[in-house]
């Protein structure tokens, strides 16, 4: 339900470092944000560690920064020459190389205009709902690097009204405080490596439901219409959550929060180590055959993105929204009802199948599909997440889920398409490149015709250059069924 990560995006966009010999890496942050006044105030205190330069772009900023230090000095953020205040230069010519203690300050009206959507919002900011999203350019509200993947850990303070609920970091809050002057502070850590963090608070109630090790999956409930569609989501979450740990490794906290975002979210939703940002529409009746596997989808992006991710834009949203949605229809299929694992139209092939052009079709791995956006979710979501059920059926789902659990074991920056032809492999499944090559490295997909020759013979014709493992069960007139497979090829 995500557009590619605003890494891959800057990736793509943004200036390098100042030289190839630099080296630029915000190692910790610990962010205070206030949300409780008419206008923002953010604290940040940074560790960087910098060799080779006496600067770096971060993405731009969602409110003034009215101040800026490094190592207890004086220091300035200068706009880009190219991108202007979407990306800004902290500069600190006499700091030198070695850790840089960085402490910035912004404070003022928010600037919640959307830059990568001029249709959306960046953040939301009123009274009843407080919503920072994932940094952007022009918007951001702690250090991102806008050359490359760069993880930190640390904390988020949230002051905020006194009534409002508030999410934020991974986990539950560590500390939880009312100072007295109608406010309260939460502090939430970040222990597990992460570069993509959003702020949460809003008025209404919640509901709690535990899984079966006791982790608590909370919702929270902005109004009663919402109530029952976030309640059996939190439901399903509870039941999907053990699964994914089960196949996945365990998370590193013991407590994941459902979290509705009204206006122009820029997303259907947004999933964040544990941190589920839907937007209020899919609440609504109209969405009902959506809600829960899209909340699925997002809360496996605790994987697919959060402990693990891709460094590259080309096959990174292959890598993170493929994975995330084959995970949900995994999981679903596993603990729900059928009804839940077929609800999510994009699992459905004939989405891909049927509203395509075949004329505009991308390969799943072509350079140019961020871009072609009339066909990205169809490419990325639908057809990517049902190679990966292709994959399965292959090698079989114990050795496919014994590789998937490999691939996330290679953390931040460490999802490729090597590494799922290495993890395969490792787990038993034989050498799959032919099958990479196949399916993510050509557009468009196999056609097949099946007859019976006179002989009884079953004859299978393929058009397109695939080589497939076709599942063939057939009954006979005795009443028998027998199941098999054909190792089918073009011609």
């Amino acid at each position: 339900m995500k557009t590619p990560s605003l890494a891959a995006i800057a990736l793509v966009l943004l200036p390098s470092l100042p030289s190839a010999a630099a080296s630029v890496d915000v190692t910790t942050q610990d962010i205070s944000v206030d949300l409780s006044a008419a206008t923002i105030r953010v604290e940040i205190d940074a560790a960087v560690d910098v060799e080779g330069a006496d600067s770096f772009p971060v993405y731009g900023l969602v409110a003034p920064a009215t101040e800026v230090t490094v190592n207890g000095a004086p220091a300035t953020l200068r706009n880009d020459d190219d991108y202007g205040a979407l990306i800004q230069w902290l500069e600190a010519p006499e700091a030198g190389d070695g850790p840089w203690t960085v402490h910035l300050v912004l404070e003022g009206a928010p600037s919640c205009h959307s830059q990568l959507n001029p249709g959306l919002d960046s953040c939301t900011f009123k009274d009843d709902e407080r919503v920072l999203l994932p940094g952007e350019p022009g918007a951001a509200w702690y250090l991102l690097s806008a050359s490359s993947l760069d993880t930190f850990t640390g904390s988020v303070s949230l002051r905020t009204a006194e009534d409002m609920q508030a999410a934020a970091g991974q986990g539950a809050p560590v500390q939880d405080e009312t100072p007295g002057d109608g406010s309260r502070v939460r502090r939430f850590d970040i222990t597990t490596p992460t570069e993509t963090l959003g702020a949460w608070a809003r008025r209404g109630a919640t509901i709690e439901v535990a899984t079966a090790d006791g982790t608590r999956v909370i919702a929270a409930l902005p109004d009663a219409e919402s109530a029952d569609p976030l309640t059996r989501t939190a439901e399903a979450m509870a039941r999907v959550l053990p699964r994914y740990q089960a196949m996945f490794g365990a998370l590193p906290f013991d407590e994941v929060h459902i979290l509705p975002v009204s206006g122009r979210f820029a997303f259907g939703g947004m999933g964040m180590l544990g941190n589920i940002m839907l937007g209020d529409f899919i609440t609504r009746p109209d969405f009902d055959y959506l809600i829960v596997q899209g909340a699925a989808h997002e809360l496996a992006h605790s994987w697919w993105g959060g402990l693990a991710s891709a460094s590259d834009p080309v096959g990174g949203g292959f890598l993170q929204e493929a994975f995330a949605e084959y995970s949900a229809w995994r999981a679903l299929g596993d603990t729900g009802s059928d009804d839940e694992r077929l609800a999510g139209v994009r699992m459905n092939a004939i989405w891909y199948l049927t509203q395509t052009d075949p004329e505009s079709d991308l390969a799943i791995l072509d350079p140019g599909l961020g871009d072609a956006q009339d066909v990205y979710v169809l490419v990325t979501y639908h057809k990517g997440s049902l190679v990966l059920r292709a994959l399965e059926e292959k090698v079989g789902a114990e050795v496919f889920t014994a590789a998937l659990a490999g691939m996330v074991a290679r953390g931040p920056g460490g999802l490729s398409v090597d590494a799922l032809i290495e993890e395969v492999a490792a787990a038993g499944g034989g050498d799959i490149s032919g099958d990479v090559d196949q399916w993510l490295r050509q557009p468009g997909f196999p056609h097949l015709a099946v007859g019976m020759d006179p002989d009884g013979t079953v004859a299978l014709d393929v058009e397109g250059d695939y080589r497939l493992h076709v599942p063939v069960r057939a009954h006979f007139a005795d009443g028998t069924v027998q199941d098999t497979s054909l190792e089918a090829s073009t011609g």
